[in-house]
């Protein structure tokens, strides 16, 4: 495929002769269908393989409508393949010649463009308005599957942005009835950790660290999804665990969720949340180390902390204040440094954080440099973060991480737990789901791809009523 693609300039592939042989336009589809099936498993062994055939076609016959999924498809393997520029450059020439796809092929791409390529060199913020207009797309145009991601993907990336957590919580689940009425079952299947991860933060679960609740049931779905191969899932559950493990407290368990993620270092890796996952881990393994003493920890610590350079050295600009949180963390192993020196570090993290409005960032910073004071014997301080921890989690709206934190520590109790002045509406990127939007999707009459002359069947869960009951 790079053989193929040299000396071919941005424009060059823009003008390309169209595809003029129909049996190729219906490979085109055809491998279209099997490449999205394909991702939503992660079948990382033959997707590429498919990917790069996609291309290959578009290259040798002409462009169709389907150019703009090839040239997407093709940044994905490459991205994942670690040549982030290069990838950029093609999914730039995919948001370039979408208008001349489908609707359908167009929901496609900008599903995987915002998913997959955008977040490499752009604030996620910016891609919120953008997935849910590709949500729109997707169901009005009868392309649910990749609708429905969108919508799911625009809760992790809202979730993610520091956003208060109260609207997408509730957004989450009317989306959730949505993938169920549509019966899209393996999309929902695939969100729910996200779903629970965020109603852990939100409600009042009975252990924030098992995703166990409303959206799941931990163990039975992390069973069926690694018998039905569908590794999405199973890296998604893990995921979210170490994510809590982290929030929570919990390094032992976080280290043993990291170690289960490497088993799938095949999958795509490209997923926007694949830095959380890198910067869990580091602050995981900067904590133990700091704990433990121990050499073998400090060193994934700087082997994550490496790995985050690498991609700010790329142009991610939204891992800035996760790289400066990762070097206050790894500074606080060695038990001899200046504290004044590794304070002024966990500041600038914390700093950078609050004005990139990054609040779930500032507050774990916040909580980290108090275990860092309280080793240091120096009360003072620790107990001072410790309040701004508590300030910054309310703003964020992760009400069981403040009342975790006011049980550990009563005399934050006496504080007001409002989560400050922070309003949503007025942070920028920000697009919610609307009533008006559920009930124009009601209204619409959709083709289905499977025959039914019921209507829509819907799949019962816990903590569903009726097909409508929300609107």
């Amino acid at each position: 495929t790079k053989r193929m693609l040299r000396g071919k300039t941005n424009e060059e592939l823009c003008v390309l002769p169209r595809l003029k042989k129909p049996a190729k336009l219906v490979t085109l589809r055809m491998l279209t269908r099997v490449a999205t099936n394909l991702f939503m498993c992660q079948k990382n062994v033959i997707l590429p393989i498919v990917l790069l055939r996609f291309m290959q076609i578009s290259l040798k016959y002409g462009m169709s409508e389907y150019a703009p999924f090839a040239f997407a498809t093709y940044a994905l393997v490459l991205v994942s393949d670690g040549s982030i520029d290069e990838g950029y450059r093609f999914a730039e020439l995919a948001i370039r010649v979408v208008d001349r796809a489908s609707p359908s092929v167009k929901t496609d791409v900008l599903c995987l463009v915002h998913m997959f390529l955008y977040h490499w060199k752009n604030p996620l913020r910016q891609s919120l308005e953008p997935l849910m207009e590709t949500y729109n797309l997707g169901m009005e145009c009868g392309n649910i599957e990749m609708g429905m991601l969108c919508a799911g993907v625009y809760c992790l990336m809202y979730t993610f942005s520091g956003l208060p957590l109260a609207h997408v919580a509730a957004d989450m689940k009317k989306f959730a009835q949505q993938m169920l009425e549509y019966r899209q079952e393996t999309v929902y299947t695939t969100i729910s950790p996200i779903w629970q991860y965020i109603m852990n933060l939100t409600g009042e679960p009975d252990d924030p660290l098992q995703l166990t609740g409303e959206a799941m049931e931990q163990d039975e779905l992390y069973l069926r999804a690694i018998q039905s191969g569908n590794t999405a899932t199973v890296r998604n559950v893990l995921r979210y665990r170490l994510m809590l493990a982290l929030l929570f407290g919990d390094l032992q368990l976080a280290e043993s969720m990291h170690l289960e993620i490497e088993k799938h270092e095949d999958d795509i890796q490209a997923h926007f949340a694949i830095a959380r996952e890198v910067f869990a881990a580091g602050i995981t393994y900067a904590g133990l180390g700091r704990s433990l003493g121990l050499a073998p920890y400090k060193r994934k610590a700087r082997k994550m902390l490496k790995t985050m350079e690498k991609w700010i050295k790329s142009g991610n600009v939204n891992c800035h204040d996760m790289l400066m949180l990762m070097r206050a963390e790894i500074a606080s192993m060695n038990r001899t440094a200046d504290a004044r020196e590794v304070k002024g570090l966990y500041d600038q993290a914390i700093s950078s954080s609050s004005r990139s409005g990054y609040v779930h960032n500032a507050a774990l910073a916040c909580e980290k440099v108090a275990e860092f004071f309280r080793t240091r014997n120096d009360y003072y301080w620790a107990e001072e973060y410790l309040n701004k921890a508590h300030d910054y989690y309310g703003q964020w709206n992760a009400w069981s991480k403040v009342r975790e934190l006011e049980r550990v520590h009563p005399s934050l109790g006496q504080k007001n737990g409002d989560g400050g002045s922070v309003r949503s509406g007025s942070l920028q990127g920000r697009t919610r789901f609307k009533r008006s939007t559920s009930l124009k999707h009601a209204a619409i009459k959709f083709r289905r791809r499977v025959s039914d002359p019921t209507g829509v069947k819907v799949v019962q869960k816990p903590g569903f009523s009726s097909a409508n009951s929300y609107h």
